[in-house]
């Protein structure tokens, strides 16, 4: 394949997902592709910074997002998926004046009590 521009790629990957849609017979508003496969669809030997980020822009005006999932994949998600979650706000945070008011140390600590599985080790942080 050719080089295509990023809006293009754009166009590609939201109808892949309407091809699998249609194969599985079902709606898919989100899925995760690897780097590799849009080197391929795009053309891309390499997947420079602003590719990618003016390829976020472009899936953005047909209605999807992307994320950098991971150093080998992306994904993208419908943007109307995302109205539909719970949004919240700061105010819990403010309301408790132990975490509003503690460093960093303590920050970390109240994170750990909460989701202990999540320590980061120190060369990942």
């Amino acid at each position: 394949m050719n080089k295509i521009s990023p809006y293009a790629t754009a166009q590609l990957l939201a109808i892949n997902a309407a091809l699998y849609s249609d194969e599985k017979n079902k709606e898919v508003s989100r899925y995760r592709f690897s780097r590799e496969a849009l080197r391929n669809i795009s053309g891309w030997g390499r997947l420079s910074a602003p590719f990618v980020e003016e390829l976020a822009a472009d899936l953005c005006r047909l209605g999807w997002i992307l994320i950098d999932f991971s150093d080998s994949e992306f994904a993208i998600i419908q943007a109307s998926k995302i109205t539909v979650w719970p949004k919240l706000s700061s105010k819990r945070l403010r309301a408790d004046d132990a975490l509003w008011t503690i460093n960093e140390d303590e920050i970390n600590a109240a994170y750990l009590a909460r989701f202990p599985a999540n320590e980061l080790s120190e060369t990942e942080s």
